[in-house]
């Protein structure tokens, strides 16, 4: 996901981009998933190191607000982020092998010329304390299913 004023649309375009000026990569943290697919996507493209500034942020949602702001290029999200954001980010690419039913219209990385040898997922809970009534956990737990749908 990009900012929307940046000036590159697909992923030969921004490392295009990333050779002329170095970009900012924005995660949710030092380490994060966010973080290591952006050093993936750096190794993967062949782009220098120094190609690209890593600002890490304490939380994905601080990172994606930057990222509006234009307070920084770039940040590799989830497909629910992706989802959430409702368009106002510009969509690159997905770091998958084929597309994805929530964001069909998302070319991946292999359509874009980019050999992946990885596939990059998710796992995203909801916590609550044990005390939680059983009211209350039920509304949760049905929360996600409204939103995405049936699991499959």
């Amino acid at each position: 996901m990009a900012r929307p004023d940046l000036e590159a649309s697909t992923e030969p375009e921004v490392a295009a981009l990333a050779r002329k000026r170095r970009l900012t990569y924005v995660s949710w943290d030092t380490g994060s998933a966010g973080h290591l697919a952006t050093v993936m996507f750096m190794k993967t493209t062949g782009l220098p190191a120094e190609s690209g500034l890593h600002v890490p942020y304490p939380g994905a949602t601080l990172a994606a607000q930057a990222v509006l702001a234009s307070q920084g290029d770039l940040i590799f999200a989830s497909v629910p982020m992706v989802v959430a954001q409702g368009g106002r980010l510009k969509s690159i690419a997905l770091i998958h092998p084929k597309r994805v039913e929530a964001v069909p219209n998302i070319p991946t990385l292999p359509e874009q010329g980019v050999k992946v040898n990885m596939e990059w997922q998710f796992w995203m809970g909801m916590l609550a304390p044990p005390s939680t009534p059983d009211a209350v956990v039920d509304v949760l737990q049905a929360s996600p299913s409204r939103r995405w749908g049936p699991r499959k």
